[in-house]
């Protein structure tokens, strides 16, 4: 498992490509932006834990439905 103190080192220096994703969260009819340039997503269960670029983290419950690369999104269900 990876540690809570991990360096995620995402400096243009060290990445070829980078792949952000913006994050949505769908609960019925409604559309929430979790987090705009996800690089990280990591699932225990029902919990999802989101990193962004910044290495800001997020929280929440879900599943997730679809990671779509091309629209650079994923979706996130309740």
């Amino acid at each position: 498992m990876i540690g809570e103190n991990e360096n995620l080192n995402t400096s243009p220096a060290n990445q070829e490509e980078m792949c952000e994703l913006k994050t949505i969260l769908v609960d019925g009819e409604r559309r929430e932006t979790l987090m705009e340039n996800t690089i990280r997503i990591r699932i225990t269960g029902d919990r999802i834990e989101l990193i962004d670029i910044l290495g800001e983290r997020k929280i929440t419950d879900g599943k997730i439905k679809e990671i779509n690369i091309t629209r650079q999104e994923a979706i996130i269900v309740k």
